[in-house]
Formats: structure tokens, sequence, C-alpha cells
């Protein structure tokens, strides 16, 4: 592996190395951790984090030591450069690719990859992955199927999603985990709730919701949920946008918000919504946050229009792009929120901003008292 410092990082700006730094002196609002590279998802260690990315691996960040750490750069490091996603707990880190599973034993400091028998080569492609510490299980979303790995064990078990003839329902992209009881599972056709009090995971034990029989208000052809956010009335889907000419309303996008009972209610543009895709949710005091994006329906692009922030109760925008909050990037993958600090994994670094002043406009927090 290699270390890069941060004073070598300003020299060496220009290679291949990506930066970690400070754009301001004294206490930021803003600060950014491997400027440059896209960065497909992170997850946190106390103050340290490791960072998946698309072109350019797996970093790891030294908060101690304000090192970012290239897992790519070592002759027994990862060779993979276009990575999906990325978990971690005490023992282990795990990555996703489209050529398997890569997996790093702390203890040993080594790297391995795993690849599944089954579902061919794209079964191989990582696009989710969750660890369940109540559990020990890893769920692992690929193309086409679903794995579980027993961590303590070691035991892989493959799941097919499948139903009738729609394959869609098996393309996995992630999971989402409701009061430590039910596991949300995401696909590209729908999604699957598993209530773990059911014991050991059969997808005949799971409910199953698409937009028939009024849910998503049976809105478009089928649904691909991006994000989920949960909060005690609500549960809040962020949705994909993939319209095309030839199918128009095959994913329509937009934020559905469901009351837990019938009700459905939509946000979209027409309401104010910077986008009709979302990449991202993320709930904030009595706010909810959403990394929007634009659909292209004939050059089939993606164009990132930053963060739209909506009240929780009422379900109203209250800002786009708020000009106070000045957040510096427009495609916004993943967000977390922790003391006064948003984290946002972006195609142009991954940035940590502080909200305590302009939260108190929206969020109904505290504002804290700078000395």
């Amino acid at each position: 592996m290699r270390v890069i410092s941060l004073m070598k990082l300003f020299k060496f700006l220009v290679l291949w190395f990506l930066p970690v730094s400070l754009l301001y002196p004294g206490t930021p609002d803003f600060f950014v951790i491997a400027e440059g590279a896209k960065i497909t998802g992170f997850v946190r260690e106390g103050e340290n984090i490791w960072i998946s990315t698309y072109g350019n691996g797996i970093f790891y960040y030294d908060a101690a030591s304000n090192n970012l750490v290239s897992m790519n750069e070592d002759e027994k490091g990862v060779k993979d450069r276009l990575i999906y996603c990325i978990e971690a707990n005490e023992n282990y880190v795990w990555a996703g690719t489209s050529d398997g599973l890569l997996i790093y034993e702390k203890s040993k400091r080594t790297w391995k990859k795993r690849k599944f028998a089954e579902g061919g080569e794209y079964g191989n492609w990582i696009r989710g992955l969750k660890y369940d510490k109540s559990t020990g299980l890893l769920w692992i979303g690929r193309f086409i199927n679903l794995s579980i790995l027993n961590v303590k064990k070691q035991k892989y078990d493959d799941f097919s999603l499948a139903r009738d003839e729609e394959t869609s329902t098996n393309n996995v992209k992630g999971f989402f985990i409701e009061e430590d009881r039910y596991v949300w599972i995401v696909t590209e056709g729908g999604l699957y709730k598993f209530d773990k009090a059911n014991g050991e995971f059969s997808p005949g034990l799971c409910q199953f919701i698409t937009n028939k029989d009024g849910y998503f208000r049976s809105e478009g052809m089928r649904v691909s949920v991006n994000s989920i956010v949960f909060d005690k009335e609500y549960i809040w889907f962020g949705n994909q946008d993939r319209r095309s000419a030839e199918f128009p309303d095959f994913n329509i996008g937009g934020i559905y918000r469901y009351n837990r009972k019938a009700k459905w209610d939509k946000i979209d543009s027409r309401t104010g919504l910077r986008g009709n895709g979302v990449y991202s949710l993320l709930r904030i005091g009595n706010t909810i946050w959403a990394g929007t994006y634009e659909y292209d329906t004939e050059k089939k692009i993606e164009y990132g229009r930053g963060v739209t922030i909506i009240d929780r109760n009422s379900a109203k925008i209250l800002a786009a792009n708020p000009s106070d909050l000045n957040i510096p990037v427009n495609d916004i993958y993943q967000m977390e929120y922790e003391h006064g600090f948003v984290w946002l994994a972006s195609n142009n670094g991954l940035w940590r901003i502080d909200l305590s002043n302009p939260l108190g406009k929206w969020g109904g927090l505290k504002q804290k008292n700078k000395k």
C-alpha cells in the first residue's frame, strides 16, 4: 500500500495521486478527501474512512496523520480500479467490483478476491454491500442473484430473486436496514422486505413491493429505488429516472413518501425537485435531503443537480441548492450526517461540510455557538 502525505499530494496534483486538502485555513466549512475522484461509496471507522472510487481503486483515510493511503499502489494490493461499493467491520473490508468481491483481512493486511459460480460474468458484478452487525451477516447485491456471507463461519449462501420471467427482480442494487429488524433489498424491478424475526433468509419469506396494486401510486412501467429513509411516520423512497423516447414511462423517478398505511405522496420536478432522478436521501432534523440528477432521454446521460431540501412533515420543498450552503458538487451518490457535519460522496471527492449555521434555518436544530 502507498501512504500519500498531505504535502506530497499538493506537489503531485497533476499526477495520479489524489489530494487531501483543506479549502480554508483554521476551522474549515469544507474539507475534501480524494478530490478529483468519483466516490462510489465510503464507510467510516471512527474518524478514519474507507473509500471506494470508480477509476482510482480503494483508499483509506487516516485522520490522525491526515494521510490518504492508496490500496492500489503496492504489489500485493488491489489491482481493480473500478469499485462500486465498500463495507467494513472490525476484522474485514469488503469491496464490490465487476469481477467479484474483494476482501481485506485487517489482521493479515492482505487482499483476496472471491468469485461466484452462479450467474456467469454478470453474477460477479457486485453493486451493493451491507454488513448487519446484529446478525454478523454481510448482504451482497449482485447483478444476478443475492448472496449472504456468514462472516464468522465464512459461509456463503446464494439466492435467486427472479419472479416468474421478470429477471430485473434478480438484479440486486443495494440494502437498507430498518429498526434493526427489516432488511429492504433493492432491485431493478422492485423491493423485497425481509423480517429478520422470521429466522434465516428465504425469498419466499419476503414481502415483494413494486408499482402494482397502488404502491408507488401505480406509476411507471416499473420501479427502481436508489435510496430509502425511514422515520416514525413515513418511509421515503428516492427513485431512479431512466426514461427514453421509446419508453417514456420506464422508470419515472421522483421521491415517494409512504405513510405506512395506504397513502403515497410524490415529490418531483413539478413540485420543485431539482431533478427527477434521486441518487441519495438523508434525514437531518426535520428535513430530508435529496441528491438529485436530471436524465437526458436523448443522450441517455445523467446530469447532477445538487441537493434539494424538503420539510419532513409537510413534504414541501424548502430550498434547492441553497446559496448559503454553497455545496461545491452536483453529483451526490451517498450522504451521511453526524455531529453537525454532513458527508457527501460525489463525482469530485468526498466532502465534509459544517452545517451548524445554515441548518438552523431548515432542520429545526439548535445552532452551535461559535466561540
